[in-house]
């Protein structure tokens, strides 16, 4: 999983979760020789969301991702997507 950047305000944006052929060498999937993006998880459009996670143990959460909440004072939120890579 990675989690892309809006590239001025490097504000993180949701989650790319890509299949691993072979974890020794970092090889990827690749489909016409891009990586091939099997899951996308994005929280509330516009907002700072990413910074995901993910535990087989748990996997009915799914994917774990985390959303700022601008406001006094300001917070991170976690929320399960439920979504399984």
């Amino acid at each position: 999983m990675v989690t892309p950047t809006v590239a001025k305000a490097k504000l993180y944006r949701g989650c790319y979760v890509f299949r691993i052929l072979d974890l020794d060498n970092a090889q990827l999937e690749l489909i016409d020789s891009r990586p091939n993006v099997m899951l996308i998880v994005e929280g509330n459009a516009g907002s700072f969301n990413g910074a995901c996670t993910y535990s087989q143990q748990s996997s009915t959460l799914g994917i774990i991702y985390s959303e700022h909440f601008p406001g006094s004072p300001p917070e991170f939120r976690i929320f399960a997507s439920g979504r399984e890579p």
